[in-house]
C-alpha cells in the first residue's frame, strides 16, 4: 500500500511538471522594495527588457542593450522614470534614442543623482562595467507606448572618431515585462 502511494504521488508530480514545460510561464508584473537608507519605495519591472543588437557585433562584443521603467513613491507622491543601458564597448557613445515602434521617445533628461530621486542605488543593475546608463523621466504616454508597442528599439551613435550608429531591438513576447509593468501600477 505504502509503495502504490508512492507511485502515484510520483505519476502526479510528473503530469504537473510536464504540464507546466507546456504553459508558458506568466510574466510578473513588477517587484516592489522599500530603499531603506530613504524611505522611499521604488518599483521596477520584474526585469529590464533586454534588446539584441540588429547587426552581428563579433564574438569580443556585447550585443545586449537595456530598458527598465521604474516608479518612485515617496510618502505617497508617485514618480515615473526610464533607465536605459547600452554596451559601449568600441568608445564612448551619445545619448541614445529610444522608439517605441518607429516613432523616437524624446525624454526629459534626469538632472539628479538617485539621491535626489529618493534612492540610494540604482533601481536596475548595470550589466557590464562598459555599459553606458542614462535615466530619464518618464511621461505616462511613453510609457503607454512603451506598453502597447510591437517593436521598441535603440539607436546608438559613437561620439567621436569613425561614425558608428548601432541597433538594438525587442519584439513579441519580450515586450510583456513592459506591458506587465504598466499594468500593474
Amino acid at each position: 500500500m505504502k509503495d502504490h502511494s508512492l507511485r502515484l504521488l510520483a505519476v502526479a508530480a510528473v503530469i504537473t511538471f510536464s504540464g507546466m514545460a507546456c504553459t508558458p510561464m506568466p510574466v510578473e508584473p513588477m517587484a516592489e522594495k522599500l530603499d531603506l537608507n530613504t524611505g522611499t519605495t521604488v518599483a521596477v519591472a520584474s526585469k529590464a527588457l533586454e534588446l539584441i543588437a540588429d547587426k552581428q557585433r563579433g564574438t569580443a562584443r556585447d550585443p545586449f542593450a537595456y530598458v527598465g521603467p521604474f516608479e518612485t513613491n515617496k510618502q505617497g507622491k508617485k514618480k515615473l522614470y526610464i533607465w536605459v543601458a547600452a554596451p559601449q564597448d568600441k568608445g564612448q557613445i551619445l545619448e541614445p534614442t529610444l522608439y517605441c515602434d518607429d516613432r523616437p521617445l524624446k525624454f526629459e533628461p534626469l538632472q539628479m543623482g538617485m539621491r535626489e530621486i529618493g534612492l540610494s542605488s540604482q533601481p536596475y543593475k548595470k550589466a557590464a562595467p562598459w555599459t553606458a546608463q542614462w535615466f530619464y523621466h518618464l511621461s505616462e504616454d511613453d510609457l503607454t507606448c512603451l506598453a502597447e508597442a510591437k517593436k521598441v528599439s535603440l539607436i546608438t551613435e559613437k561620439k567621436a572618431g569613425k561614425p558608428l550608429q548601432e541597433s538594438f531591438s525587442a519584439e513579441g513576447d519580450e515586450l510583456k515585462v513592459l506591458a506587465a509593468f504598466a499594468a500593474s501600477r
